[in-house]
């Protein structure tokens, strides 16, 4: 791998970390500076369904897995996972990448209060 290569992998890992924080979070840890780890597990499957251009809808359900199959929660925010999805998807390169935090935005904009309580 080129140099180029490991700098981008690295600054695309660091940006999925950010977008699984402060628009994933299921289990509502974004504010504790300790868990800010938390996820880290989930950044390498995520690292290569992205890379390899995987459909959003396969983002999700990787997501919906981790957080029902794996943590044990219940199903309830597909529409928020699709949304991260998109947000993940866009960390591909020649794609805009967008600032953490607007999922939250526009979905207080639609009426659906914050992304946490989803």
């Amino acid at each position: 791998m080129e140099p180029y290569d490991k700098q981008r992998s690295r600054e695309v890992r660091r940006r999925i970390r950010a977008i699984l924080l402060d628009e994933w979070d299921p289990i509502g840890i974004r504010d504790v500076p300790e868990a800010a780890d938390e996820y880290d597990g989930y950044i390498g499957k995520i690292y290569d369904l992205i890379s390899r251009d995987a459909p959003p809808s396969e983002v999700e359900e990787y997501l919906r897995w981790a957080e029902v199959e794996h943590m044990g929660l219940p199903d309830k925010r597909e529409k928020l996972r699709l949304c991260v999805a998109q947000s993940l998807k866009r960390l591909i390169p020649g794609n805009h990448n967008p600032k953490p935090g607007w999922i939250r935005r526009v979905l207080r904009l639609l009426g659906f209060g914050s992304a946490k309580s989803r």
